[in-house]
């Protein structure tokens, strides 16, 4: 089976299905949806058993890399969003105290 191109998905497209994922059992690997989709591709879907993150440990490392940098980007870019509302809200009422 073919895969046709899916704007949302662009490495499907550049390296083909996989043979096989595994993921842990979290609500957003166990959807029909995805499921469906494993099924008609003729991907294979293993589950870790659970409580078990080392029968995973690839993705467990990536994770655990991935996570810290991030959250401080995110806080970085919400406390930026905070500054210049603050900025804006200065800015403001500098220019209603001049116009008296």
């Amino acid at each position: 089976m073919a895969l046709s191109p899916h704007p949302k998905i662009p490495f499907l497209t550049e390296r083909g299905r996989p043979r096989m994922v595994v993921s842990d059992n979290g609500t957003e690997l166990t959807s029909n949806s995805i499921l469906t989709w494993a099924d008609q591709s003729r991907v294979a879907w293993h589950y870790i058993a659970p409580g078990k993150p080392t029968q995973n440990a690839f993705i467990e490392s990536f994770n655990g890399r991935l996570r810290d940098p991030a959250i401080a980007l995110r806080a970085s870019l919400e406390t930026d969003a905070v500054n210049r509302a603050a900025w804006a809200d200065l800015g403001a009422k500098s220019q209603f105290l001049g116009a008296r």
